[in-house]
């Protein structure tokens, strides 16, 4: 598919998101913001749980990683990582030169200027997805929120907006959602229809919570596609060949909707400033947008007015925001 800049990063591997091994690998470079503070906020399962379901009482040892032999290649014991050794945002803060990112419920996390870790193992999007043994998206939305205003009471309201609007946060949920569903009947995806429709609530809760951190400063976003959770090993240990089949099928109708739902999340973006530069003074803009900049308006000035009149949303969108779509 092709690459097309916009306001989000989705990819299956995220490993992009900071540029510094963009050059080599063809894919377009994304830039560090060139400020003196950003952090990274992560949302999500057990792909990004940097070890905060060692602190939920009611973990099972399925939502737990705590014993070996997670983390027994890097960090030489376990560290609550559902994995031997790093995972995604390791390695994206690595890229970064930034220090791990802690998990919001240790214990010794009382600085939260690098960013923080809300994901949990075994998450969901929709609330009752492993809602007695994982941290879901809603709770971890309640904990940013606590943050946020914790930023704000520490920086002051222009910096902590300044600092979350340069941060990068990065989401990567659904494979529980869409899993959790065949512990109860095998037959209950069993139709196209029926996968799309759950697909339309998890993508429906998702666009809210990422409205959410927008509304809050957020502008720079990293969405996880899913991969193909039937033939995850988890899942082979125990599943039958129709939940193989049927949970990739759901992944991959995921994938493809999401990204037309991120496309159209942003659509009124376009509406919404298009509005605002061609008619200023209906929205209680005394002066135009360009005479505020130039004092005056020429053919050159009208020309690019013209321009961003003709340009597709997408295209508008890459104007203001560099970021890119990777599926």
């Amino acid at each position: 598919m092709k690459i097309l800049n916009l306001g989000f990063c989705c990819c299956c591997f995220f490993f992009l998101l900071f540029g510094t091994a963009a050059a080599q690998s063809g894919f377009p470079k994304i830039e560090l913001p060139n400020v003196k503070r950003f952090g990274f906020f992560i949302f999500g399962d057990s792909s990004v749980d940097g070890g905060n379901n060692n602190y939920v009482m009611n973990a099972t040892s399925d939502c737990r990683a705590n014993f070996p032999p997670h983390g027994e290649t890097f960090f030489h014991i376990p560290t609550g990582r559902f994995c031997d050794g790093r995972i995604i945002p390791d390695f994206l803060t690595e890229y970064a030169e930034m220090p791990f990112i802690k998990a919001y419920l240790d214990p010794n996390n009382d600085n939260h200027m690098n960013g923080v870790n809300f994901a949990s193992g075994g998450a969901g999007v929709l609330a009752e997805t492993n809602q007695e043994t994982a941290i879901g998206l809603q709770t971890q939305m309640k904990f940013f929120k606590n943050v946020e205003k914790s930023l704000r009471k520490k920086l002051g309201n222009e910096t902590s907006q300044s600092f979350l609007s340069n941060s990068v946060f990065l989401f990567n949920f659904g494979g529980n959602d869409y899993i959790k569903p065949f512990n109860i009947s095998h037959d209950i995806l069993k139709t196209i229809d029926a996968q799309q429709q759950l697909v339309n609530m998890v993508i429906g809760n998702m666009t809210i919570a990422l409205k959410k951190v927008f509304n809050y400063g957020g502008r720079k976003f990293g969405i996880l596609g899913l991969p193909p959770t039937g033939y995850l090993p988890s899942s082979r240990l125990k599943r039958i060949e129709q939940f193989f089949q049927e949970t990739s099928s759901i992944a991959r109708i995921h994938n493809k909707m999401f990204y037309i739902a991120l496309q159209k999340l942003f659509a009124d973006t376009h509406t919404f400033l298009l509005q605002r530069i061609l008619n200023p003074t209906k929205y209680g803009n005394q002066f135009p947008l360009l005479i505020q900049l130039t004092d005056h308006i020429n053919s050159r000035h009208l020309s690019v007015i013209n321009h961003i009149a003709s340009l597709s949303t997408i295209e508008f969108i890459n104007s203001l925001i560099n970021f890119a779509i990777i599926f």
